[in-house]
């Protein structure tokens, strides 16, 4: 098993990921958005997506997988992608933050099982980090992990969308979008008028 520090290796500040995604899981309920967060360096996040669940597994993952279309145009060196699922843990079931943290070389995941009854209890005793290499997946995880795989490591050519026309798609699925450098983007926002894509 893995620990946080190599995690640190590929995102310095990975624990304040962590205690967002726990906040996130606190006060919005098990319907939360898949949160991406891509890194120019490993001290620096240049670009915040949140992903809202589609009707489907498969649709959340096209809306996943046309969000990671962003980590060529922005010029980044890792990923964090959040997300709940659930987990069974010695004939136990629970709800989890699932986190990958994903570079080109390295690849982890981060599991962190909970509760909700009125409050949520986490179980950080139960956490685990596990490199991708060493984890076994079921159909939908495999898809996901191949996902990853190639957007990351830049497997998919880079003409296929324009940042513009990712934008622009992100924006009718309710995504919303914070760029953190000072990269400018323009493009049709089909988002409702009090929830701009771009915060």
């Amino acid at each position: 098993m893995s620990t946080i520090e190599e995690l640190q290796e590929i995102v310095s500040d990975i624990e304040s990921d962590i205690g967002a995604s726990k906040t996130v899981i606190e006060q919005i309920g098990e319907d939360i958005p898949t949160t991406i967060a891509m890194y120019s360096d490993v001290n620096t996040r240049n670009i915040v997506i949140t992903v809202p669940k589609g009707e489907t597994f498969n649709e959340t993952l096209a809306n996943i997988s046309k969000a990671l279309h962003l980590y060529v145009y922005t010029d980044s060196h890792a990923c964090v992608i959040s997300m709940r699922s659930t987990i069974v843990i010695e004939d136990n079931n629970y709800l989890c933050l699932t986190m990958y943290i994903l570079s080109e070389d390295k690849a982890y995941i981060l599991t962190i099982p909970y509760t909700r009854d009125t409050d949520v209890t986490w179980y950080n005793e139960l956490a685990e980090v596990t490199p991708v290499d060493d984890q076994e997946f079921d159909e939908q995880g495999k898809d996901m992990i191949t996902m990853f795989y190639i957007f990351i490591n830049n497997v998919m050519p880079q003409n296929i969308f324009t940042p513009e026309e990712i934008l622009s798609y992100l924006s009718s699925t309710d995504a919303a979008v914070k760029i953190l450098d000072d990269k400018t983007y323009s493009f049709f926002d089909f988002s409702p008028e009090e929830e701009p894509l771009l915060q």
